[in-house]
């Protein structure tokens, strides 16, 4: 393809990807004719987004997004950007993001903490000769809730922040990691299930959850790290107790999930110098190690998903979840891991006699949602088990599919054959769409429905 036709479909592209109505229709009839080179067009497309990797970063300043399409998207937020001296914008780096905590009220530089010695909080010096770089936004939402990482919309926050770093920096979209501590940590746990596809790696901190589906987990290794003291009366009520930790950790091993578990005898706290250097160490180099497959062979996906801790709120829509989405569910309930509490419920105000009637226990509870698993058992073969759900797809990848042979898919015992696949630019895009995710692209999708 010449350079003036390039420059025509891309075009094209921005049109049906940023425009609505009409012009998004029109761009769409014009894409579906194009099925060759789909590969290059879409590597041309991303090298085409806006990037300005020379920009002056400094670490630990309070900055601005600068994204063209972002800076005014968020004006009053702030970033806390920790560099290592190894970077350099000729290699692709690699990116965490940590959410912080403190709850209700706190201030939008809250995470410029966690990338200091601060004595509760502080990561320094470990993140600083961390393989990576360290992005500390400020929490959305009301600063009035103590979910505000947990709330419907995180996932598109947290997107644009993915969108920030990669508009600075060149990241790997295949080696970024999400951690949190505290009213993050909870965020970290409510993120697995809806966003988890996103990333290489999640590190939960002193965090908690309230209803979650752990094996939606499958495919992002999961770090652990938790005070077994995190929770003590009259000190620090029962917000973030220990259970909720070692009952995930039991979770994940029932699942199979990949994971760490690194309880420690300390408080509610990350800071490197209360939990010994190599304890944090040991969660950071666990996380940093990996690099997300958008082609693990297990993706489990339920929608919507119940995740909020503290407050009963709607359901959040979960559908899309690497090659999987969901697309009609039914109007019954699937099983999810609930924590109950029993006592009063804990207040910074309580006695030590009311933080000894509390306690916790896991339930099986049934949420308003469907589930699918869906595993790629060999090429061109997916076994898949929906619950509760009357159509989804499945998005293909030419390393998951021979297309030039049927692809076969048991949904629930029953075998449904597809013939005369192609992948297509459209496609493509359809499945950049869904994220916005540059490594989560899939040309060629399959739309099922659920026998009875």
């Amino acid at each position: 393809m010449d350079s003036h036709a390039s420059k025509d479909i891309y075009r094209v592209i921005n049109r049906y990807l940023f425009g609505t109505g009409q012009g998004k229709k029109e761009a769409g009839e014009i894409l579906k004719g194009h099925r060759k080179d789909y590969s290059g067009i879409i590597e041309g497309f991303i090298s085409s987004l806006p990037k300005n990797w020379r920009q002056e970063t400094p670490s630990r300043k309070a900055q601005k997004f600068s994204h063209p399409l972002l800076k005014d998207k968020y004006p009053d937020f702030l970033l806390f950007f920790n560099i290592p001296a190894s970077y350099s914008p000729t290699e692709p780096f690699r990116l965490l993001i940590f959410m912080h905590g403190g709850g209700a009220g706190v201030p939008l530089d809250s995470g410029y903490h966690y990338l200091t010695d601060h004595p509760v909080v502080g990561m320094s010096p470990v993140i600083d000769t961390a393989p990576c770089i360290t992005v500390a936004p400020s929490a959305p939402f009301p600063r009035i809730s103590n979910d505000r990482w947990a709330k419907g919309g995180a996932e598109d926050y947290l997107g644009d922040v993915i969108e920030e770093c990669l508009y600075r920096f060149n990241i790997d979209p295949h080696k970024i990691s999400l951690g949190g501590m505290s009213m993050g940590g909870s965020g970290a746990y409510a993120l697995m299930n809806r966003m988890g596809d996103r990333f290489a790696s999640v590190l939960a901190a002193s965090g908690s959850w309230r209803q979650v589906n752990f094996s939606c987990m499958a495919g992002t290794p999961f770090c652990i790290l938790h005070g077994t003291n995190d929770a003590a009366p009259c000190v620090r009520p029962r917000f973030t107790d220990i259970f909720c930790a070692h009952t995930a950790h039991l979770l994940l091993e029932e699942e199979n999930i990949e994971h760490l578990y690194l309880p420690h005898n300390c408080g509610h706290t990350i800071a490197a110098e209360k939990l010994g250097h190599p304890l944090l160490k040991k969660a950071l180099d666990y996380t940093l190690s990996h690099t997300r497959d958008p082609f693990f062979p297990r993706v489990v996906n339920m929608s919507p998903c119940s995740t909020v801790q503290f407050y009963e709120e709607p359901d959040i829509e979960s559908p899309h979840y690497r090659w999987l989405s969901i697309n009609e569910i039914g109007t019954g309930r699937v099983e999810t891991s609930g924590k109950k509490l029993s006592g009063p419920y804990p207040n910074r105000k309580e006695t030590a006699e009311d933080f000894a009637k509390q306690s916790f226990s896991l339930v099986k509870e049934k949420a308003l949602a469907g589930i699918v698993e869906a595993v790629h058992r060999e090429k061109n073969y997916f076994e898949c088990i929906a619950k509760n759900v009357r159509a989804f797809s499945i998005w293909l990848h030419p390393a998951m599919a021979d297309f030039s042979k049927p692809v076969r898919v048991s949904v629930n015992g029953k075998m449904q054959e597809f013939q005369n696949l192609a992948p297509s630019l459209l496609t493509a895009l359809q499945s950049y769409e869904r994220r916005r995710d540059r490594g989560l692209i899939y040309p060629c999708r399959i739309d099922i429905t659920v026998p009875d």
